[in-house]
């Protein structure tokens, strides 16, 4: 397959749909539909390896556009999956849904006075 595009670099262009998603991700941090995404995720996946393999047979090679097509919505909801995944705000042991008196942290660097403010990153 000859890109159109042979001065561009590709992994920026692949970059752009999973910075895509992570920005979706970041944005919607708390989205309902996680099992929706993720099957979709792995449907198209598996839909891609499928046409690959079966490629010269189903001759794909006069539909350039649905490999991109394909890999840039894979590559965008993988970037969604990821981010929505590992949100520490959704984790069952996070200190926000812990009751008690006190909270025992440790501070991760030099804090930063001004005025009557001091400003530090902690780890809880």
């Amino acid at each position: 397959m000859i890109a159109a595009h042979k001065g561009e670099i590709p992994f920026v262009v692949l970059l752009l749909p999973f910075l895509a998603g992570i920005g979706l991700g970041i944005y919607n941090p708390s989205f309902p539909f996680l099992t929706f995404v993720q099957i979709a995720f792995y449907s198209l996946t598996f839909l891609f390896i499928l046409l690959n393999l079966a490629y010269k047979a189903l001759s794909l090679y006069k539909i350039k556009w649905l490999g991109g097509i394909l890999m840039h919505t894979i590559l965008f909801l993988l970037g969604w999956v990821i981010t929505i995944q590992y949100n520490e705000l959704d984790a069952g042991d996070h200190f926000s849904k812990k009751q008690g008196d006190y909270l025992l942290v440790k501070v991760s660097n030099e804090p930063k006075i001004s005025g009557d403010l001091s400003r530090f990153t902690a780890i809880v």
